[in-house]
């Protein structure tokens, strides 16, 4: 693990894994990398790419933190910038709320982001989908009361296959933020510059499940004009757990986006 401190305080830990061309990932809110890096990353590796996974300001190894609003926490991400990647060009991944720091990121650096994937993406008009269990075989009810409330809390496909996601990907995750830095950063969350007034004219993919109750799939269709070079796929059967409910159809799009951005070495 590594650290690096911006200009005002705000200090990242972070991670590097593999090597080749650069990667920025960028995990949810309320998470840590521990959910993010073993999903992103084998498809990073696969590509001959090098993954920098932070855990981002008030969550994780970065709990204790100055950061209070969007514009700190990308400020921290430029120092990170700085040090990992140079002169480099690079992509972004961000999931949920990462996924709106990914637009921030690409819009102060236009001319080195060479591609953004937006995967469940936070949107400030967004609409949730209305509240369906897609799938529910009774794999939760061997689980203790607070494993089970926090399972079903974010799957909508309750299997035997999600719950082990959920054990290896997301429980490592849990309660590991500062509530309230992570409410103020969420509210405060205005980008200069402001990526929704700017195309990005790179390759982009942007992903959502069709029945996510948390941040819906509506408002987020309409940043496909706002990416001209983009993929949208609104995948059925899938809430706000996407990247576990439908692993394979991830994986695909992403694949076929890394290849698109021509950084993929293999």
């Amino acid at each position: 693990m590594s650290e690096i401190t911006d200009a005002g305080g705000v200090r990242l830990d972070y991670v590097v894994e593999g090597s080749g061309p650069a990667a920025l990932v960028l995990h949810g809110a309320y998470s840590t990398r521990d959910e993010s890096l073993p999903v992103f990353q084998p498809l990073l590796a696969r590509r001959g790419m090098r993954g920098l996974h932070p855990d981002l300001p008030g969550m994780g190894a970065s709990q204790q933190t100055s950061a209070t609003s969007t514009g700190d926490v990308l400020n921290a991400l430029d120092a990170l910038i700085a040090a990992e990647i140079d002169a480099e060009s690079f992509v972004v991944i961000g999931h949920s709320f990462g996924a709106h720091l990914a637009r921030g990121v690409a819009a102060r650096h236009p001319e080195r982001v060479a591609g953004i994937a937006l995967v469940s993406p936070y949107a400030r008009d967004m609409t949730p989908a209305p509240e369906r269990i897609v799938e529910d075989d009774g794999s939760a009810d061997a689980l203790d009361p607070d494993d089970r409330s926090a399972f079903l809390g974010y799957f909508q496909v309750r299997t035997a296959a999600t719950l082990e996601r959920y054990r290896r990907f997301v429980r490592p995750a849990l309660d590991r933020y500062d509530g309230a830095v992570v409410e103020s950063i969420m509210t405060d969350d205005a980008m200069d510059p402001d990526p929704d007034a700017r195309p990005f004219e790179g390759p982009a993919a942007i992903l959502v499940g069709r029945d996510d109750a948390l941040v819906g799939w509506r408002a987020q269709r309409s940043l496909i004009d706002l990416h001209p070079r983009g993929t949208f796929a609104a995948v059925a059967d899938a809430g706000h757990a996407l990247i576990h409910e439908r692993p394979e159809i991830v994986a695909a799009v992403l694949d076929d986006w890394l290849v698109r951005t021509g950084h993929a070495t293999r």
